[in-house]
């Protein structure tokens, strides 16, 4: 895998001020925190908001797949998981009742 750098600007979750992430090979590998004068609203700005991903406890299914339904194949918890993904969920505990 080529060791490509990536920028990505955005506020900071925590603090609200301008930081820089540099990502290598996928992974963040740097992330530079502008000044006190960076104070953004995240409101009224564009820029993304960057946190660390959510971990849920509980997931009974996401996006319509019930991980308890009769039949349920590999493809549509990998389907679940994407979608999970593009939320900000990093990691979860699936559960069945």
């Amino acid at each position: 895998m080529k060791n490509i750098k990536q920028e990505i600007r955005g506020i900071h979750y925590s603090h609200r001020r301008l930081v820089d992430l540099e990502i290598r090979k996928g992974l963040i590998s740097a992330m530079h925190e502008h000044g006190e004068d960076s104070l953004v609203d995240a409101g009224r700005n564009a820029l993304p908001m960057l946190a660390p991903a959510l971990v849920d406890l509980q997931v009974n299914g996401f996006a319509g797949i019930d991980f308890n339904a009769p039949g349920l194949e590999p493809g549509a918890v990998e389907t679940a998981c994407r979608r999970l993904l593009e939320t900000g969920v990093g990691s979860y505990l699936p559960t069945l009742i």
